[in-house]
């Protein structure tokens, strides 16, 4: 509100400064010079007029040699709509240096003329459209309010601006358009100039071809076409892009040239003297043994940040800088005062600074344009400091980091202020890595939908840190506080601040940290007549927004934000264990990267995107692609959650019946099996020479190795029935709705099959400790099992319902590969025989043995006891 009070305090004064000295408007006679040109019988079909009117004859001559530019516009009335919006007739000019002649203002009914030239009816008032931007240029527009104006009225005026800026000291450059944002049936263009000074053309667009004749003293230049269709404008144009059809003209011959002006105009001297000569002496006073680099740092803070922006741009001060002692004196200055301020306090300092023209809009496409001064609308700073250039731009507030980091916009190319420069030089561009935003949501689940706790932790390095500290300076914490939560308002309706907004300002690195807390309601909606059914939309608009659709009979390229880079993390932790698919995607192009990926541990849901732009613009040529782009990356732009009305995924109660029956059947029936095979007698053979000895070996060193395995396989039994009658299985079989009956059943079977590995590993081990029988059989079977079940989680990793005890059998597994490993390689040896397939000798007393297949050294005894069985 502040800076808007001022901005009427300064209108107020200059329009009270105009009721005293208010540029006078004459009205005389066209120029001899200019030629009489007719309005064309052709008409503009009335589906192609644009705002209710069009130009029936838009005639435009310009005379180099004495300064002037002649007028001549006819316009027809339309509809109503262009009775609102040419009935008045307005013409900026700058009175500093032009003079405004009106020859004529008629308005043509049924073919009759109505005289509507009144000069005391021309109110001249200051325009100043870019004061909201702090700056001046002295520019005033003469209005003119035509009464009782009717549909098919036709308007005719003409005028001429007398004068230049004498900034230019009398050389010559404009450009010439050949289209407007209303159609022309009629267009003229004509430009003479003295036969002796040598311009320079070129055409941008569809340009009619020039007609050029001459007398003894003239050079004169025509442009005739007919049916000029209306301009049209696409939303995010490249900067450097116009609708418009020129031709760019110049008397300028070289780089240098303008060099050459520049310099004198502008020239970069050291200080000495006065309050700025004392601060130089501080300045250097402060930075005395040490390295230059703080002191040309200081200098760029301080004119940054101590010198406001503000600019009094009237006459040759367009382009030509106050002194650097008054500019300090009174603390304001647009960029040449600011520019040639920061280049002569580091000159008087020993830096090599000069200074720099360059374009904030078409930088990208200078070397494309003709010599001139008018191709330039900003200047900067150019440091040779060690061999390495720096372009510093001294509009910039709080601006931080080191010397090696500091950010300057996207402006490409600079002419540089040299003596000799004879060329454009390029500007270096910042590595986008040193300039990237990163943004971490975090949704806090509350069971049942009771609500939503929101906390974003968002950092901004480099230019975005630069912007993001300005934007608080400008609108507070308080003012920030409330955008953010509109922002979040926009996206879930119902959401407040739950603590205020925490601000960690890094300058030495250049970062800037924001914390955010909300509490989000109600964002569970309903979708299912009886509210049973419950879902969460999530939407990326932090990454949404930067891809525009676009027609498929766009004329145009796509404009970009670069440089840009950002990596918006999302994580919703929810109140019990859930699983989504996961997903990876990532598209790279000539000017965009995108990547997405969605995955899900324990109770977390994590959503990863990355964005990257490589240049500012898509050209027409790759929008096409761009187009295929489009819908694939809208499909990872949200995410849809869904649960019951108690809490638990969307499932019918029969099928968590079903799955807690068929659990139950599946566990008694494996506890069924294990004791038959248990009990189930070996067919071993054993002597009674052969029990002493291996009564009394000790083989506790191979039970202690072996338990591992029935220790794993408890812990994965414990953590299989804790994930399977938990939400986490039922939603995860939940989500597979509008599949086939089959993958339900494949993620309902999959946990029974595991369940089989942990029975027979804790069968294989209670077979080692207590019977010894048969061990590398059921080890075998073990094994198959075990194959099995990792092959399952491989293919269907990504939704599994045990994805927690994984690493369990994974490791139970590579124990199985390397016993049997063991068991086959010593096969041979006879304390393998012994540990793995003798029984003890109290298994299986009931039942008779078959005898022995490995041969035992037959003793007396052992032949007496053979005879006695």
């Amino acid at each position: 509100m502040k800076r808007h009070r001022l901005l009427l305090l300064l209108i107020a004064f200059l329009s009270a400064l105009n009721v005293f000295s208010a540029p006078k408007v004459e009205k005389k006679e066209k120029p001899e010079w200019v030629i009489d040109v007719k309005d064309s019988e052709k008409k503009i079909p009335s589906k192609s007029i644009k705002e209710g009117y069009y130009y029936k004859l838009f005639d435009n001559q310009i005379h180099v040699q004495s300064e002037a530019d002649y007028n001549h516009f006819i316009f027809d009335i339309a509809s109503k709509v262009g009775v609102q919006q040419a009935s008045n007739i307005s013409v900026t000019f700058i009175p500093d240096y032009q003079k405004l002649i009106f020859h004529d203002i008629t308005v043509w009914r049924a073919g009759k003329p109505i005289n509507k030239l009144k000069l005391s009816e021309i109110k001249v008032l200051p325009t100043e459209n870019e004061l909201s931007s702090f700056l001046y240029h002295g520019t005033y527009y003469a209005h003119i309010i035509l009464d009782d104006i009717r549909v098919g009225d036709r308007i005719e005026y003409s005028y001429t601006l007398k004068g230049r800026n004498p900034v230019f000291s009398g050389k010559y450059s404009e450009s010439l358009f050949f289209n407007e944002f209303v159609p022309i049936a009629h267009l003229y263009k004509r430009l003479i100039v003295d036969k002796n000074r040598k311009l320079n053309f070129k055409n941008f667009g569809n340009i009619p071809k020039v007609k050029n004749s001459a007398d003894n003293q003239y050079q004169y230049y025509e442009w005739e076409s007919f049916s000029v269709p209306a301009v049209e404008a696409e939303e995010r144009m490249p900067a450097w892009e116009s609708v418009y059809s020129r031709v760019e003209i110049s008397e300028y011959q070289t780089w240098e040239e303008v060099v050459n002006w520049a310099m004198a105009l502008n020239p970069v001297k050291e200080v000495n003297s006065g309050t700025l000569g004392e601060k130089v002496k501080e300045l250097k006073q402060i930075h005395r043994g040490y390295h230059k680099e703080g002191y040309i740092e200081d200098a760029i803070r301080l004119v940054q940040d101590d010198i406001r922006y503000m600019g009094v741009e009237i006459g040759v001060y367009s382009h030509k800088a106050n002194s650097p002692e008054k500019v300090f004196s009174q603390r304001y200055g647009d960029c040449k005062d600011k520019s040639v301020l920061l280049a002569s306090i580091l000159k008087s300092g020993g830096i090599n600074a000069s200074l720099a023209l360059v374009n904030s809009r078409t930088g990208s496409v200078l070397n494309e344009s003709l010599i001139s001064p008018l191709r330039f609308d900003h200047m900067i700073v150019y440091i040779n400091h060690k061999g390495r250039s720096y372009f510093i731009d001294p509009t910039i507030s709080y601006q931080r980091g080191g010397l090696y980091s500091l950010y300057c916009p996207k402006y490409y190319k600079a002419l540089v202020l040299s003596a000799g420069q004879k060329k454009l030089t390029d500007i270096p561009q910042q590595p986008v890595e040193l300039g990237k935003i990163t943004v971490e949501e975090s949704f806090f689940m509350y069971p049942r939908g009771e609500g939503v706790r929101l906390q974003v932790r968002s950092v901004y390095s480099g230019n975005h840190a630069n912007d993001m500290r300005y934007r608080f300076a400008y609108s507070g914490e308080e003012g920030m506080e409330k955008e953010f939560l509109e922002y979040y308002r926009k996206l879930y309706n119902e959401v407040e601040l739950s603590d205020s907004i925490s601000v960690f300002d890094n300058e030495q690195n250049n970062t800037f940290e924001i914390i955010e807390n909300y509490d989000l309601k109600d964002v569970w909606k309903p979708v299912d007549e009886n509210g049973q059914r419950h879902a969460f939309y999530f939407s990326a608009a932090l990454i949404s927004e930067n891809f525009a659709k676009v027609n498929p009979r766009r004329k145009y390229g796509l404009g970009l934000n670069y440089p840009y880079e950002i990596k918006y993390n999302i994580n919703f932790h929810m109140w019990a264990p859930w699983s989504i698919k996961k997903e990876h995607f990532d598209i790279k192009r000539a000017a965009y990267e995108f990547s997405s990926n969605t995955f899900s541990k324990g109770n977390i849901i994590s959503i990863e995107y990355n964005l990257k732009t490589s240049k500012d613009h898509i050209l027409v040529s790759e929008l096409a692609e761009y187009r295929k782009d489009i819908p694939e990356i809208e499909k990872h732009m949200g995410l849809e959650l869904y649960y019951s009305g108690n809490g638990i995924p969307v499932l019918t109660n029969g099928f968590v019946l079903l799955c807690t029956v068929g659990f139950a059947c599946f566990f008694l029936l494996a506890c069924f099996l294990c004791y038959r095979l248990y009990i189930r007698p070996s067919g071993y053979v054993i002597s009674i020479e052969e029990q002493s000895a291996y009564q009394n070996e000790n083989l506790g060193w191979v039970w202690g190795l072996m338990a591992i395995v029935p220790v794993f396989a408890i812990c994965e039994l414990i953590v299989l029935v804790i994930n399977y009658f938990s939400a986490i299985s039922y939603l995860r079989v939940g989500q597979l709705n509008g599949q086939t009956f089959l993958p339900m059943l494949f993620h309902l079977f999959k946990p029974l099959i595991n369940l089989c590995n942990v029975f027979l590993g804790v069968l294989l081990f209670l077979f080692l400790v207590n019977r010894r029988t048969e061990t590398l059989k059921y080890a075998n079977i073990w094994g198959v099992f075990n194959i099995l079940s990792l092959g399952i989680y491989w293919i269907d990793k990504e939704s599994s319902l045990e994805q927690v005890s994984s690493e369990f059998r994974i490791l139970m597994f590579l124990g199985l590969a390397i016993l049997i490993m063991c068991l086959y390689c010593f096969k041979t040896s006879e304390t393998i025989d012994r540990i793995f397939k003798i029984p003890y000798p109290y298994a299986d007393k009931k039942k008779s043995y078959k005898p022995l297949k490995r041969k035992i050294p037959k003793t007396a005894e052992l032949e007496r006891e053979e005879e006695v069985l």
